[in-house]
């Protein structure tokens, strides 16, 4: 009886010790962070990759400012298809690289009447009796004005009231259709035949002012 006394005391401890050995206890608070250790060594520097393709050319469209010219700019001239006129220049930023690839825009505007146009060149102007046609030439450093009654040998020294405005238009045009720029894929003619407004939006061209 003793013996059996003392086997259940032993395994009473045993079960004792191993009940309070598997409970966990409650967690601790959280420990404080730790200083920042120190900057890693940087790594080594990567070989330069190729360099990429060349861009396409860019077409930066040149405008002038609204000018007008004083009566005594108008010249007497005769032209070939023309006859006698009155002709007038102006300096402009053409290049022959404009005149072989790209389009020169012009326009006729009233001064007085801000209303009146503008008026893609050539444009005719009906007057009584006889109407009058103003047009322009566009040549290396400069554009040449010029106006003419139709029928008539005579033109006019137009004042400051008419005012005019060019547009010169870089890139490329193969087959008369522009390849390149802000107007890539448009004709020629279809340019010519689009308004100022429309011009002047597609080549976001301020109402006044000049970037030449």
């Amino acid at each position: 009886m003793r013996k059996l006394r003392l086997l259940s005391l032993s395994l009473f401890a045993i079960a004792f010790i191993m009940v309070n050995c598997t409970k966990e206890g409650p967690e601790g608070p959280v420990g404080a962070t730790g200083a920042q250790g120190p900057p890693g060594t940087p790594g080594a520097t990567g070989a330069t990759g190729p360099a990429g393709p060349a861009g396409p050319a860019g077409s930066s469209v040149i405008y002038s400012s609204w000018f007008s010219f004083a009566t005594a700019n108008w010249g007497d001239s005769t032209m070939t298809n023309l006859g006698t006129v009155k002709r007038a220049n102006r300096v402009a930023a053409i290049t022959q690289a404009h005149l072989d690839q790209g389009v020169v825009l012009s326009y006729l505007a009233l001064t007085t009447n801000p209303g009146v146009g503008p008026y893609l060149l050539p444009f005719i102007i009906p007057a009584s009796p006889n109407a009058l046609q103003v047009g322009f030439i566009p040549v290396v450093g400069r554009i040449v004005y010029y106006n003419g009654f139709l029928n008539a040998t005579t033109g006019v020294a137009l004042n400051a009231s008419y005012s005019f405005r060019y547009v010169i238009i870089p890139g490329t045009v193969a087959g008369g259709r522009v390849m390149s720029g802000a107007a890539a894929g448009y004709t020629v003619d279809q340019l010519k035949r689009m308004s100022y407004s429309q011009v002047a939006s597609m080549f976001n061209i301020p109402a006044t002012g000049s970037n030449e």
